[in-house]
């Protein structure tokens, strides 16, 4: 009986997993009550971490105690052992001082039994890297007056959980970086030596689509409030199009292709480009490409550009959103020339393409687009040759039709007076015969050499105009034979461009056209049924396929 009395047992809410730690410290398990404790005479210093606050549990009390007391999970309020307290009790179960370890030991158990499950919470992008497969951030919150610090924490996302970012770039098309707002569920982790830190079990995309939205509608409403959202859309292109300035990524696919088409009107000197390199990706790329814009306007009065081309070939659609800050699209809207842009994604809705003079959905569009406007005055050029031509011809007939008629008049003439001058003569004849018949001899060889003038001047007069006539036509074809001959040079030209356009070669390139049951090509996805029988036609022949699904999510 005096052996109980003298040991008197103090319960200890003890968790499980760190009932090692109490058993190595020297705790003792009731298995009666489920539960650890230590003697009243024990140092309670390496066990302040799980005394109960405002009770000492000891022998007599302890059948007060449930074993549902010691396994429920509510949470112990580690702020009683810091304040002040004025019971003998109070102050009897805890150390003047802690350990460090035991300190954190607290605050880890805390943690554990406040957070239990996982939470949701909205942060800030500060930092980002990326180590064995393994993703480290840091989150913060930032005032919303002034944007000062007001809180920062470390967040991870391990190997295993690597797909959330994935579903996360793919749903959003934005790539997870820096100063980007997202929504998180994670879970809270306390180490005694590393601290406080998250687990990141989910992404919530729709948080920063909704984020991103909503900084596109602030840009697209400020230009619209200052009168400069569809500034650059009223800009005239000349009639002839020469001089075009092109900006583009360094050894971009988009700008060789670009240059394929352009190639042949840049040999014959119908245009002219000039290149200016600009980064299209990376927390630079935005003021880069604005400095880049800015730099060709101001050279625009000595270089006196025509148009401004931006494009951008392929590569991920994740890139496009450095594009999407307000400088730039300012910068276009105030451009003083017209710009096009062809960023590589037919799909994407971009903000630039908004505020654009044109937009379209490759560079090739765009290089096609500007030979049609180059060449367009050509074609009209080609087409007046036609005219010309034609009437040439038919101011050939016609002059033809009236040498004829003059030549049929003047043989008319001079057979009428002919026949005028041989009845005059008869007359004389008729009345000089009874004269004499010398003067008859002498009146008929007069008679017979004027008839002999008149025949041989009319014979000079028909030959001369033969040879006037002559002399313009050999003019009027030679003149007609050279312009033909520029013409036909000209035309050369477009045909080898024509034929470089051919669907054949296009097809040798890698492409195929789609066909339906009519045996018409295929344009458009929203066109195409399922289940529908199609037939693609590539270069080395054809293939006849049934549409399983559609889909217009670009594959990896």
């Amino acid at each position: 009986m005096s052996e109980k009395t003298s040991k008197k047992k103090i319960y200890l809410n003890v968790p499980f997993v760190q009932k090692d730690l109490a058993k190595r410290l020297g705790a003792h398990f009731d298995f009666h009550k489920k539960s650890w404790y230590v003697e009243e005479n024990q140092d309670l210093t390496p066990f302040a971490i799980w005394l109960y606050p405002e009770n000492k549990l000891t022998h007599n009390n302890a059948n007060d105690l449930t074993s549902n007391t010691f396994n429920s999970p509510s949470l112990i309020k580690l702020t009683d052992h810091t304040e002040k307290q004025s019971s003998t009790t109070s102050t009897h179960h805890l150390p003047s001082s802690l350990s460090l370890l035991y300190l954190m030991q607290m605050i880890k158990q805390s943690v554990q039994q406040n957070f239990t499950h996982p939470i949701w919470i909205h942060a800030e992008i500060a930092q980002i890297k990326k180590h064995r497969q393994h993703h480290y951030l840091e989150l913060i919150e930032r005032g919303e007056k002034n944007g000062e610090e007001l809180a920062k924490i470390r967040a991870t996302v391990w190997q295993n959980q690597q797909h959330i970012i994935e579903e996360f770039e793919q749903q959003t098309k934005k790539q997870l970086s820096t100063d980007l707002k997202i929504m998180l569920q994670v879970r809270c982790i306390f180490h005694e030596r590393f601290g406080l830190s998250l687990n990141i079990l989910q992404i919530n995309a729709e948080y920063t689509l909704g984020q991103m939205q909503q900084k596109i509608n602030a840009i697209r409403q400020s230009l619209q409030s200052k009168g400069i959202y569809g500034k650059n859309k009223e800009k005239e292109l000349p009639k002839i199009l020469h001089n075009i300035c092109v900006i583009s990524p360094e050894n971009a696919a988009g700008l060789a292709d670009f240059n394929y088409y352009l190639a042949p009107l840049i040999e014959n000197q119908l245009c002219q480009c000039d290149y200016y390199q600009a980064i299209f990706q990376g927390n630079k790329a935005s003021q880069n490409l604005s400095s880049c814009l800015q730099e060709i306007l101001n050279k625009n009065e000595q270089k006196n550009y025509q148009l401004i081309v931006i494009i951008r070939g392929g590569g991920s659609i994740v890139d496009l959103q450095y594009l999407e800050e307000y400088h730039i699209n300012e910068l276009v809207c105030l451009a003083t020339l017209p710009i096009w842009v062809g960023l590589g994604h037919q799909t994407d809705k971009l903000l630039i393409n908004e505020v654009a003079h044109r937009h379209f959905p490759t560079p090739t569009a765009v290089a096609k687009q500007i030979i049609e406007y180059i060449l367009s005055p050509l074609q009209y050029t080609t087409h007046q040759w036609r005219e010309i031509n034609l009437l040439s011809k038919q101011h050939l007939a016609q002059e033809n039709k009236n040498i004829e008629k003059l030549h049929f008049l003047l043989h008319q003439y001079c057979h009428q007076l002919s026949q005028k001058n041989q009845n005059k003569l008869m007359n004389h004849y008729t009345a000089l015969h009874i004269h004499t018949n010398t003067k008859i001899e002498r009146i008929k060889q007069k008679i017979a050499s004027n008839h002999y003038l008149i025949q041989q001047l009319s014979r000079e007069k028909i030959t001369t105009h033969k040879q006037i006539i002559q002399q313009s036509q050999e003019i009027l074809k030679q003149r007609i034979l050279s312009y033909i001959e520029n013409l036909k040079i000209k035309l050369k030209m477009i045909h080898s461009l024509i034929q470089n356009s051919h669907p054949k070669k296009i097809l040798k390139r890698g492409f195929a056209i789609i066909r339906d049951d009519s045996n018409q090509p295929l344009k458009e996805l929203n066109k195409i049924d399922s289940q529908e029988k199609i037939t693609i036609e590539m270069h080395s022949g054809y293939i006849d396929a049934l549409v399983e699904k559609k889909s217009t999510r670009l594959k990896n």
